[in-house]
């Protein structure tokens, strides 16, 4: 269990290194965007965290943590794939 968690930990770490989230920021300019269009994103992104940690881990509890991450890792691919081809508001 300790080596699990030690994973874990280390994942999240790597995950949400939050001295790259000014680096967003600048891409986001970069891009376009307003100063109004990257507080709306940000507050989705922070939205999305806090409406659906507690279902995650229900699903993570009834199936499986590992395979739980794994969907949240392909949908956090998919939004990194999508930011690549849509440079819009919408995209992001």
């Amino acid at each position: 269990m300790r080596r699990f968690l030690f994973k874990v930990y280390g994942f999240k770490l790597l995950e949400d290194f939050i001295p790259v989230y000014p680096i967003y920021i600048v891409m986001f300019t970069d891009h376009g965007l307003s100063p109004m269009d990257i507080a709306l994103t940000f507050t989705a992104w922070s939205l999305s965290l806090i409406l659906l940690e507690l279902p995650s881990g229900v699903l993570a509890d009834r199936y499986s943590r590992r395979k739980v991450m794994l969907f949240g890792m392909s949908l956090q691919i998919l939004a990194m794939v999508t930011w690549m081809f849509y440079k819009t508001f919408w995209g992001f």
